[in-house]
Parts: C-alpha cells; sequence; structure tokens
C-alpha cells in the first residue's frame, strides 16, 4: 500500500493528470514531492528512453523543489514560545533546538528545506556527482519529511535509468585490459572515499589494490584482489593464493568453491551493477 495512501487527493486519476498538477501547481495535489505510485514510476522508467531530456529534468525539478509545511511553521512557532519563555526548562530546550537550520531559514523568510533543483545543472554530463549530492543532502537532514526522502529516492532511480544505466555494460567490461579491469575497481572504491593503492604485479603479494578508510571504530583496510575472465569458471588455486581477509573481485557469475572464510567475494551480479552506475563516469587513470 502507498505511503499515506488515505491523504491523496482524488484530482488525478494518472500519472500525466498527476503531473501536469505537479507542474502547474494550481492546486492542491498530495503526494506533489513524489510520484504517488510505484507502479508508475515503473512504467515511467521503462519507457524514459523515449523521453527527452528536457521532460525527465521537469519531473525531477517539481521533485526537487523546497518546500515549507504546516508542521514546519507549527514547529517553528512553538521553538520562538519556548525561547522567548521565563522559564528555566523551556529556555534550555530552546538552545537545545536552536541548532535545526530549518529554524534559521524559516526566520529569514525563506522555505524550511530547501531545493536541490541545482543539481540538474549537473545532467547530463555528470549525473554520478548529481546521485552523490542528492544521497549527501539526505545523510545531512536527518529530520527529512518522508514525502521528500522517498522523492529524492524516485530521482535517484530516474537519474540513473536515463542518464547511467548502459546496456551490454558486462560486455563492455569484458573488453577491458586486466590491468584496466584493476584501475576500474579502483577508481569505484576512491568513489566511496578510500584511499587507494595500485600495487605493481612485481611487489603486490596477491593484492592488486589496497583501500584504506576512517571509520568511528577505527582505520578499516581492505586488500582488493581482482580477476576478469571470459570464462565461467575459477580455479580452486587461485582462491586458496588469497589468503588474506579482503575481497576477491572476480567476472564470473559462480563458483562451487567459495568456502573460504576468511575472504568475501564479489560476482558478476554485483559487478555489473556497479559497472552499469559508474562507466559513464570513469575516467581510467594512465598508469605510468
Amino acid at each position: 500500500m502507498p505511503y499515506n495512501l488515505k491523504y491523496y487527493t482524488d484530482n488525478y486519476t494518472t500519472f500525466d493528470e498527476w503531473f501536469e498538477l505537479v507542474l502547474n501547481n494550481d492546486e492542491v495535489v498530495y503526494p506533489s514531492l513524489r510520484i504517488p505510485y510505484s507502479k508508475w514510476l515503473e512504467e515511467y522508467i521503462k519507457e524514459i528512453e523515449n523521453r527527452s531530456i528536457d521532460e525527465v529534468k521537469k519531473l525531477l525539478r517539481c521533485l526537487l523543489c523546497p518546500i515549507t509545511r504546516g508542521f514546519d511553521i507549527s514547529d517553528y512557532e512553538t521553538y520562538l514560545l519556548l525561547k522567548e519563555s521565563k522559564i528555566a526548562e523551556h529556555t534550555e530546550m530552546a538552545k537545545k533546538m536552536s541548532h535545526n537550520e530549518r529554524y534559521h531559514r524559516l526566520a529569514n523568510g525563506q522555505d524550511a528545506w530547501e531545493g536541490m533543483t541545482w543539481v540538474l545543472e549537473l545532467l547530463p554530463s555528470n549525473p554520478y556527482n548529481a546521485i552523490k549530492a542528492l544521497e549527501s543532502y539526505v545523510y545531512a537532514q536527518p529530520n527529512l519529511p518522508d514525502d521528500r526522502i522517498i522523492g529524492i529516492d524516485q530521482c535517484i532511480q530516474i537519474i540513473l535509468a536515463r542518464f547511467i544505466t548502459l546496456d551490454n555494460s558486462f560486455e563492455i567490461l569484458l573488453n577491458l585490459k586486466p590491468i584496466e579491469f584493476e584501475w576500474l575497481i579502483e577508481h569505484l572504491y576512491e568513489s566511496m572515499g578510500y584511499e587507494t593503492i595500485w600495487t605493481t604485479s612485481t611487489r603486490d603479494g596477491g593484492k592488486d589494490i589496497i583501500a584504506t578508510i576512517q571509520r568511528t571504530d577505527g582505520i578499516e583496510h581492505v586488500y582488493i584482489e581482482c580477476k576478469l575472465y571470459k570464462t565461467t569458471s575459477m580455479k580452486i588455486e587461485t582462491i586458496r593464493a588469497f589468503r588474506d581477509t579482503g575481497l576477491l573481485i572476480s567476472s564470473i557469475d559462480r563458483c562451487s568453491h567459495f568456502k573460504q572464510r576468511r575472504s568475501t567475494f564479489i560476482l558478476r551480479g554485483v559487478l555489473d551493477s556497479w559497472l552499469s552506475e559508474y562507466l559513464l563516469v570513469l575516467q581510467l587513470k594512465t598508469k605510468s
């Protein structure tokens, strides 16, 4: 059942009717920050190649517009009452609430929740950074309205489908040289915030890439072995040779020997998904 279905307005019955209402903004329509039904989203994405970039951007613009809800106003008014109260407990509570940027925006006459339409300037040339910006916004706003969170997730799906997803991405992968495959995996880890070291065949000790990232509980080290196969089998000797805790990233679909407990394996399905999302923005490094 769709989220908040009981609050849906009855002034639309199709996606096109809903979109026209949201686009024109002439009357109240709910929901307006997200596509009402998952089926409509699936159908839109299915036909997205037939839609122009301008048309797709119009939809994204509607889903990412700035907003102020009635709840935001009442919450701000409560904050002001607490702030101006002569009761010590109230003023102390207001101090704890004062970090909320919504209150500062409303005090300046702005919307409670800023829009994210500026990410459209990253399309179509830089869709991955557009997605990263949207994900960072959700991460930075823990009290974001549910409709906005759902809408942003829909925007990410739309951007992936229209600007990133590729046909035959795995076939493209198999045309890479083994060393280029290693650079690709290194680039993907860098895009996830890791510091990486690409090792050479003469000194890697079985590890093609060493990735490091600072976590709240300490430093995480990931030792990565990359295997680009055009067949559907992997020798058990290859797995046994990689004894360190880490990742063995392979282009194959399956392997009957994946019983090692100390290593994690990423197979074709996950790798194909990665490639579809990142290949358009990938710039393989030139190593000397």
